[in-house]
């Protein structure tokens, strides 16, 4: 008969080998800043922001979250807070949103030093976007290049 302390001893070890996972802000900073998604993106980097060229920023929050932002202009707001990051593939990234009391998830692709939206779809819904397409309209999401600012 096994002895309850021994129990416990091996309920131990076994956390220690293998730790919950943690879906915490601290690893939604560090899952964005190793795909390399922190910072500011656009379609042309040499214009300034404006409503005709605008800016994705993600930004890293001092809570360990991060945020998008789209910015058109000089001002900046406060960003959309993402609740989940995740790689599902090498070059692909899912960060989950809420919005309107629903969760939206949106899968960025990198290539070549340049991302963009490749599919997006809401819990509970239909697709918004399909391999780099949005459904509403059929108007592909343009590539957005890695600005040094």
């Amino acid at each position: 008969m096994i002895r309850r302390p021994l129990l416990a001893a091996a309920a131990v070890g076994l956390a220690l080998l293998f730790p919950p996972r943690s879906e915490g802000a601290q690893d939604l900073q560090q899952v964005a800043g190793e795909f390399g998604l922190l910072g500011s993106w656009a379609r042309d980097c040499s214009k300034p922001a404006s409503a005709q060229a605008p800016r994705i920023l993600y930004a890293a929050t001092a809570d360990g979250g991060v945020t998008r932002e789209l910015v058109e202009g000089a001002a900046h707001g406060t960003g959309t807070p993402f609740s989940g990051a995740s790689r599902v593939a090498p070059d692909q990234l899912e960060l989950d949103y809420l919005y309107e009391e629903r969760t939206v998830h949106l899968v960025l692709e990198m290539r070549d030093g340049r991302q963009r939206g490749l599919r997006s779809w809401i819990d509970g819904g239909a697709p918004i976007m399909e391999d780099g397409v949005v459904l509403a309209n059929n108007h592909r999401v343009p590539w957005y290049e890695k600005c040094k600012d």
